[in-house]
């Protein structure tokens, strides 16, 4: 993680002990970025650091939508990645929106389809939040 905190680094390898040591320090930031945008989040969601995103996610100060310098979120890397076990625990979070589309309008749900992570792509399906037609970055809008 190119110019990361130590938390980015925990939760880049899956370090869940250290990660619970660091956030459980208040002085500790769980929403900086590192100097291309990528929180630490976003390094547990996208190398498949299952544990990590859940013990990131339950600190209230955690921000899900926060995105990488192109517009992806966590959930969006995790599908991106195919990892269907961090984007399941990303979607049973309510703050996290699935219509967050990156810089060129793609949505979690246009990927999933796109980059065959069919896994992911039943994951989305079955969020009642999850927008068929691609939502808005506004807010979490019902399938219809």
């Amino acid at each position: 993680v190119n110019g990361g905190t130590p938390l980015h680094i925990a939760a880049f390898n899956g370090r869940d002990r250290c990660l619970e040591l660091l956030l459980a320090d208040r002085r500790v930031d769980p929403n900086l970025t590192s100097v291309n945008g990528c929180t630490p989040l976003f390094a547990a969601a996208c190398n498949g650091r299952d544990r990590c995103v859940e013990i990131l996610l339950a600190d209230a100060r955690v921000d899900p939508n926060l995105t990488f310098e192109n517009g992806v979120t966590p959930l969006y890397a995790a599908v991106d990645q195919g990892k269907d076990r961090c984007v399941e625990i990303l979607l049973a979070d309510p703050r996290v929106d699935p219509n967050v589309a990156d810089v060129n309008g793609s949505t979690p749900l246009y990927i999933a389809a796109n980059n065959g992570k069919d896994h992911c792509l039943e994951h989305l399906l079955a969020d009642e939040f999850t927008s068929e037609s691609g939502g808005t970055a506004s807010g979490r809008v019902p399938c219809k």
